[in-house]
This record gives C-alpha cells, structure tokens and sequence, in this order.
C-alpha cells in the first residue's frame, strides 16, 4: 500500500510523493510495484528535465515487465533523455525502434532519428526520413529548414532555390 499511497500523491502533485517513492523503492526492493514506481519516477525527471537522472531511474527497470505502451513511452523519453545527455548513438537506436509507428511518438522518432542522422553527416537517409514528415502537423514548419540546409550540403543547388524562396 506504501506505493500506490506514494503513487496517488505523486498524481495529485504533492511534494512529498516524490520522496515517498523513492523511499518505497529503497525499503521494498524486492516488491513487484518495484517497477512502476521506477517508472513513474524516470518519466517524473523526463517531464522536469533532469535528463541525467531519468536516465537512472530508467536503467534499473525490468523493460520486459513494462506493457507496450509503457515500452515505447520508455523508448522515446530515454531517447531524448540520451540525446540531451550527448549520447546520440544510444539515442538513435531507441528511436530507429519507434519511427515506423503510426503515432505522435512515431512521428517525434522518426524527426528525432532524422535529426541525429543529419547532425552524423548522414544526409541522404536524414532527408529521405525528413520528406515523410513534411506533412505532419507536428513538424511541417521545421522540415523545409532542414530540406534546404540538407540540400546545400550535398550540392543541389537548383533544389535550394526551390525549397527556400517559398520560406
């Protein structure tokens, strides 16, 4: 009862949900809420930014026990959380898994995928997952920046033009 005690406060925004849980975990190590709360607690960090330690909460959890959406939710904000950590490949590898889903989560990989190829030097498959976003209502204002910058850096020069002087 101490987790989902924990658990209800955390959703209710009270401080000290956080503390208890992380309590529960120390105390109960071997329980099977051991998981959940490990998970609530790296998607805690993730939401206030503090990339480094959801990375920690995340790396102690049982993946295999977290449902498929709760998986894919752990793929994706590990992803991120990795990516602004600096570790791209790690991150790359989480998103390269999500990028062909037919969700928000799938669209936000496959521009996260996108964008790491880009920064790798890898501009064809960067451009060929960018024009899959173009009519995305998430990433359709951005896309074109990247075409154009994409286009420049492998010669295009006549595909600059057209891309840019509508921007």
């Amino acid at each position: 009862s101490a987790y989902y005690i924990a658990a209800s406060r955390l959703g209710l925004g009270n401080p000290n949900g956080e503390a208890e849980l992380k309590k529960f975990i120390e105390e109960q190590p071997e329980s099977p809420l051991r998981n959940a709360a490990l998970f609530r607690l790296g998607n805690l960090s993730f939401s206030k930014k503090k990339y480094k330690e959801a990375l920690q909460f995340f790396g102690k959890l049982e993946t295999s026990a977290l449902t498929s959406e709760e998986h894919e939710q752990f793929l994706y904000n590990s992803g991120i959380s990795l990516l602004e950590t600096g570790e791209m490949e790690r991150a790359k590898s989480n998103f390269n898994q999500l990028r062909n889903n037919k969700s928000t989560i799938g669209e936000g990989s496959k521009y996260y995928w996108a964008h790491i190829s880009y920064l790798e030097g890898h501009y064809d498959e960067s451009l060929a997952e960018f024009k899959k976003l173009e009519n995305s209502p998430l990433y359709f204002k951005i896309v074109p920046f990247y075409q154009v910058h994409l286009a420049f850096a492998t010669g295009q020069y006549d595909e600059v033009l057209r891309l840019a002087v509508p921007l």
